[in-house]
């Protein structure tokens, strides 16, 4: 809104649901680590928007609410110890995926009640963002500082 319009507050309703799952296992011993999970969580919500009145423009407002979504992530962990040079070795890969897809507004109240159209240049957005830092890093090579006492 307008800054010189005022505020109002308005109850919104919360019918929705998120849905999470995860599986993970691994394998470990003295000298390595091996580790796999994938997670995925899926967003619905069964209101996409609320009409209600505006006072200020004299009309029927609408105000749209959180799309529906699906996250997923690909995990694996590696670190292998007792390397030369008392040295470790870790390698981590990761895959994300957001997809959101939701018809797009095409009108908003103007002043006096009129309906403006908003013209967006497709009717509705389908998106899908990823992140895919699967690039393996060159390993760190660490230097034990302490010493072991042997008996």
């Amino acid at each position: 809104m307008s800054p010189g319009n005022g505020q109002i507050d308005i109850a919104f309703p919360t019918e929705y649901t998120t849905r999470n799952a995860t599986v993970e296992g691994g394998y470990s011993s003295k000298t390595m680590q091996f580790a796999v999970s994938w997670m995925t969580s899926k967003f619905e919500n069964d209101n996409k928007f609320v009409d209600w009145n505006n006072g200020f423009y004299l009309g029927q407002d609408r105000t749209y609410l959180e799309a529906d979504n699906k996250y997923s992530r690909l995990a694996a962990n590696a670190t292998i110890r007792k390397l030369p040079f008392n040295s470790t070795l870790a390698l981590r890969f990761t895959d994300d995926e957001l997809k959101s897809n939701t018809n797009l507004g095409t009108t908003v109240l103007g002043a006096a009640g009129a309906a403006l159209t908003t013209l967006p240049n497709t009717p509705t957005y389908d998106g899908k963002v990823e992140h895919e830092p699967s690039r393996w890093r060159s390993p760190r090579l660490r230097c034990a500082t302490s010493t072991r006492a042997s008996s």
